[in-house]
């Protein structure tokens, strides 16, 4: 396995495109922003060389807005949420040349349709594999940065819902699933990490580890209408997310703000209506209930 950061590394696209000649497969992580750009120069620069040559995406992104993502010609996976298992598990399909039917928490192609298996359950980091830190190259990163220091992240997921934040839409409305101590998880990392000369460790965490007041509740949604296509939309095959900026009030009601991520076609106005039926429970603070904005997502997909 090879550890490539565009960040870091010189002429990255040059060195990918050597690495992929013996490799099995490309994976890469990304979030939003213009790392979108780099990373369809080198899926499509891929391809070019060898149209069959598998690409996966995971991270941020492709969690987000996993529809988007897979709808690309040059992508031929994603991987959503936490992603180390999936990874393993779909790599291993790859090898094996076998259908990844089963391995929770990703999205593929067949027959020209996109396919979704379930989510992968969150697993506490405390029960997964070490990482493997003599993978980074921590000279170039001290060379970029002046010094050599690496940010550890000892929680994930959150049980809120911030409309600033995407932590929900990536994990989901949970509780952190943290690192027990934040002394045994600084001088357990330095240990592994220790080989590698670092001196600065930051330690970065939800809002999940800090104490919550017992009377608050996560908004709960009870149910949603299905989306239903225009004909429009089924007649030009239009496909994936729609995404609304909302307000679950505290009186019960959802009030749509407006479209952060519209397919037109009537899409956008069905999207709308669904949004306005969804039923739920307002999130409480402090045993009132409060109003809640934040964004979500419709999902349109022909059968």
């Amino acid at each position: 396995m090879v550890l490539i950061d565009s960040t870091i590394t010189p002429d990255y696209k040059k060195r990918v495109l050597e690495e992929v000649r013996d490799a099995l497969c490309l994976g890469i992580s990304l979030v939003t922003g213009p790392m979108i750009r780099e990373t369809v120069e080198i899926a499509k620069a891929i391809k070019a060389w060898n149209p069959d040559f598998p690409i996966i995406l995971g991270g941020w992104h492709p969690s987000l807005l996993p529809t988007q993502t897979l709808q690309a010609p040059y992508i031929d996976y994603v991987v959503r949420g936490q992603g180390e298992e999936s990874l393993l598990d779909l790599v291993g399909h790859i090898e094996n040349n076998s259908a990844p039917d089963f391995v929770a928490g990703i999205g593929f192609k067949r027959d020209n349709k996109l396919v979704f298996t379930p989510e992968r359950p969150l697993r506490p980091l405390v029960d997964m594999p070490p990482k493997a830190y003599h993978l980074a190259d921590f000279d170039a990163y001290e060379r970029v940065c002046g010094k050599r220091w690496a940010m550890y992240t000892s929680s994930l997921a959150c049980p809120y819902n911030c409309g600033y934040c995407t932590n929900a839409g990536v994990y989901g409305h949970v509780a952190s699933t943290g690192l027990p101590g934040a002394t045994g998880t600084t001088q357990a990392f330095g240990g592994k990490v220790g080989s590698a000369g670092i001196p600065q460790v930051q330690a970065a965490a939800t809002p999940a580890m800090m104490k919550a007041t017992p009377a608050s509740t996560n908004l709960e949604v009870i149910s949603k209408p299905p989306a239903q296509y225009t004909s429009e939309a089924k007649q030009l095959k239009v496909q994936g997310d729609v995404i609304l900026r909302v307000t679950f009030t505290a009186a019960g009601h959802v009030v749509v703000e407006g479209v952060v991520h519209g397919l037109g076609h009537g899409l956008d106005e069905e999207a709308r209506r669904v949004a306005e039926q969804i039923r739920f429970h307002p999130a409480t603070r402090n045993g009132q209930a409060v109003d809640l904005t934040t964004n979500i997502t419709i999902t349109f997909q022909l059968a």
